[in-house]
């Protein structure tokens, strides 16, 4: 009996032991589909071929925000929280997009705000989005996000997941926001362009599907420098890749200005 009750209390122990295991492992897999469904990306590739036409109108007592990373950051006084001012705008095409606005709509009253902040990523722009976007107030915003993300190898999901919060806390705070996406690029000059252009292409996808489904319009920086290059002389365009030269700049801010009006 002794044996026969060990015996039982043994194979009890093993049920017990493998139903725990199955348990925790049921879990462990609910999870993981969890945070995989959480961040999940269906590519469209149509959206790549897609003709975006919207253009942007400036009206009175508008507040223009610009959001980005180095690229609209541009080397501005970040101590500088007021509007238009040279310092403050950098040195980029936001400054270019600015100044050509302000010349375009005298005496409507307009306020224009650069947040960009060099080495942000769509996740960086998320922490400070309260402060450095809703609590502006801007009817229009300009957003240019994503060669760190993919520097840093955040996935195309991860990066659109990112997109799409940024964009519908601005448009909670405002229903009738006018939004601007632009595309992040990299240029083949970039060190280690191999190991960043598949990831690169669904990132092109991800701010068009983004760009598409809430109406924003739309600035192709990729498909802009691209088409000015010739003989495959980059450095013309970007001495890194990524971060655009003068004539780069002017490339990107004229992109800006066709849809701003």
């Amino acid at each position: 009996m002794r044996i026969l009750g060990f015996e039982c209390l043994n194979m009890y122990t093993r049920l017990e032991f493998l139903k725990r295991t199955f348990i925790s492992a049921s879990l462990f897999s609910i999870s993981s589909c969890t945070k995989k469904n959480r961040y999940s990306f269906y590519p469209d590739e149509s959206v790549l071929d897609y003709n975006f036409s919207k253009n942007i109108s400036i009206r009175e007592s508008d507040r223009i925000v610009f959001q980005g990373d180095s690229i609209t950051d541009s080397s501005r006084n970040r101590t500088i929280s007021g509007s238009n001012t040279s310092e403050g705008l950098g040195m980029g095409y936001v400054r270019y997009v600015s100044e050509a606005i302000l010349k375009n709509n005298t005496g409507k009253n307009i306020a224009i705000f650069n947040r960009g902040i060099a080495g942000n990523t769509s996740g960086d722009l998320l922490a400070r989005w309260s402060v450095d976007c809703i609590s502006l107030n801007p009817n229009v915003l300009s957003v240019l996000i994503g060669v760190n993300d993919l520097r840093y190898h955040v996935t195309p999901a991860e990066y659109y997941h990112n997109l799409k919060q940024l964009v519908d806390q601005a448009f909670t705070a405002n229903p009738n926001l006018r939004l601007i996406l632009a595309e992040p690029f990299i240029l083949p000059n970039i060190n280690s362009y191999g190991s960043f252009i598949d990831n690169f292409r669904e990132y092109r996808i991800a701010v068009r599907m983004v760009a598409k489904e809430y109406g924003a319009a739309f600035i192709p920086c990729y498909n802009a420098l691209i088409s000015h290059i010739q003989n495959a002389d980059y450095t013309k365009f970007s001495v890194d890749g990524f971060h655009p030269s003068a004539l780069g700049v002017e490339i990107l801010a004229q992109e800006w200005e066709n849809v701003i009006h």
